[in-house]
Formats: structure tokens, sequence, C-alpha cells
């Protein structure tokens, strides 16, 4: 089989300098021979547990994104489960003053929410060892920190949603309360008898 291949001038001039006789289509027979020996031993003594051993050894888990959304969710839903009605209420008085000034509220899990043992937020995952990578990674290559900032928004955007979502269901349990009690209150207030005239008043 013939087959074309490109060789840079400079490594030609380099072989010429040292080997001005050289072959050139021999030396990359040559190589291309020594290649193929070196694959073929490589199939032929490794078999394949011994190889995927050292693949699994050598391969970089943090090619893999973690699952920032996941996070986000996980997060906020131990927090609701965990915050007391004051942490709650005075969260959602920072965020709407925070919101009504700036109009956006970043990391609204690390700086607004009542911190409280065991539960996470995004600087947690973020400085956790397999995320820690994978972020060093992805800003290493991208050059620049917008990873950074992507995944702390995809983190917040479900973060927020679920403790919205919780709040959103806890107005409405309020609003049906209020309904109730003052249906009952009305309903007390028409079974009330008439007014009657105290004796001593009818002298």
């Amino acid at each position: 089989m013939r087959i074309g291949i490109n060789v840079p001038n400079e490594l030609i001039k380099r072989i010429r300098k040292v080997d001005s006789e050289a072959n050139i289509s021999q030396v990359c027979r040559e190589a291309l021979e020594v290649h193929a020996n070196m694959l073929e031993r490589i199939v032929v003594e490794w078999d394949d547990d011994d190889m995927d051993d050292v693949i699994e050894r050598l391969s970089r888990s943090d090619n893999i994104e973690p699952d920032w959304a996941g996070y986000g969710w996980e997060d906020a839903r131990n927090w609701v489960m965990a915050v007391d009605r004051e942490g709650w209420e005075s969260f959602f008085r920072l965020y709407s003053y925070a919101k009504s000034r700036n109009g956006h509220v970043t990391n609204p899990s690390s700086w607004v929410m009542k911190r409280l043992p065991g539960i996470k937020s995004f600087n947690d995952r973020m400085m956790e060892k397999e995320n820690s990578d994978w972020l060093y990674w992805q800003c290493y290559l991208d050059g620049n920190n917008s990873v950074y900032h992507k995944v702390q928004e995809e983190y917040d955007r479900v973060w927020m949603g679920f403790v919205s979502e919780v709040r959103r269901k806890q107005s409405q349990h309020d609003e049906e309360i209020r309904d109730r009690v003052m249906a009952e209150r009305r309903k007390a207030w028409s079974d009330r008898p008439e007014p009657e005239l105290p004796p001593q008043l009818l002298n």
C-alpha cells in the first residue's frame, strides 16, 4: 500500500544533517514498524484485566462534571427540613431586601441563609475534592472563571427554585388556614342569639 506522508522540512533537515544519505521512506517504514511492534506487545503481553487496572489508575475522574443541580436540590431540601420559623422568615426578609436593591441575588444559599450545622452550601460543595478538581481543570482549560459562574448559577437556580416552591406552598397553606378561621368566625357570628333586654332596664 502506498500512502503519502507529510514530513516537516525542518525534520528532514535535521535527519540530513546527521545522515546525508538517509532514505526518508525507509526511516518512516522503520518508525512505523517500531510503533506496530510496540502496540502488538501491549496487546499480547497485557491481559484485559491488567490494562483495565492501568487505565483506571491513570484516568481522570475530574473529566465528569459534578451534578450541581442535584447538589442544589439536596442542599435546599436539607436546609428547609432543618431551619426554624425565625430563620425561615429572616431569610425571605433579607432575600427580598437584596433583590429589591440589586434585582438579582447571587449565591443566596451561602450569604443569605441562616447557617445550620451539617447543611451544605455551594461554597461547601465547591471545596469537596472531586468538585474542586473538576473546577480547577475546567477553569484552567477555559482560562477564566466563566465555568465557575456558570455552575454557581445552575446550583443557585435549583436551590432557590426549591426554596421558593416551599414558600409558595407555605403561603397557600397559610391562606387556607386564614380562610377557614374567617369562615368559622362568620358562622359563629351568625349563630349568636339576638340581644335580650336586661330586666333592670325595663323600669
